[in-house]
């Protein structure tokens, strides 16, 4: 019963600091920053025995924002998501709104011709996935494997900082 009663507490706290802030024009992503100055200690993800303080689902974000911003990743570009409910799922979701690109969720269960077709179609500039989806690269977009060791390393080389005027301004540039 504590559980319930916890959870309970803890989505009406989540859809008050939604609503506040909401209602102040914030973005997620800023809301999520903001979250993440009030709170950075704080459980953002638990997925089994494993947990992510905000603080280090931020830096997980960040690090692979700047890596896709060096890719291409830009305002009216997307990005296709095509992960498994985990961590990476939502370090990637934040990061591609970090870049100032939109996501284009992949559902991995889906049959290859769906999966195909909507990559045809929405043309992103490249797809997240895992080596675990089952996934096979298309010729639509590059897939980026997160697990795969080159990609590893270059998400580990970049700052797990990421200021959204730094964002802003490179994007002005363009």
């Amino acid at each position: 019963m504590r559980n319930v009663r916890e959870t309970t507490a803890s989505a009406r706290g989540v859809a008050d600091f939604v609503r506040s802030a909401g209602a102040s024009g914030a973005s997620l992503v800023q809301m999520f920053e903001q979250q993440v100055a009030y709170a950075p200690d704080a459980v953002a993800l638990r997925f089994g025995d494993q947990q992510l303080s905000y603080a280090q689902l931020n830096a997980r974000a960040n690090r692979l924002a700047h890596w896709l911003t060096a890719q291409g990743a830009a305002p009216e570009q997307l990005v296709g998501i095509a992960l498994t409910r985990s961590f990476e799922m939502i370090a990637s979701l934040l990061a591609v709104l970090k870049s100032g690109a939109a996501y284009l969720p992949l559902d991995p269960d889906y049959p290859p011709r769906r999966l195909e077709a909507m990559l045809q179609d929405a043309k992103p500039l490249l797809v997240l996935s895992t080596h675990d989806t089952g996934l096979a690269a298309s010729s639509a977009a590059p897939f980026f494997y997160l697990d795969q060791a080159s990609v590893a390393a270059a998400l580990a080389a970049q700052p797990d900082d990421y200021r959204l005027a730094e964002r802003a301004a490179r994007h002005a540039q363009h």
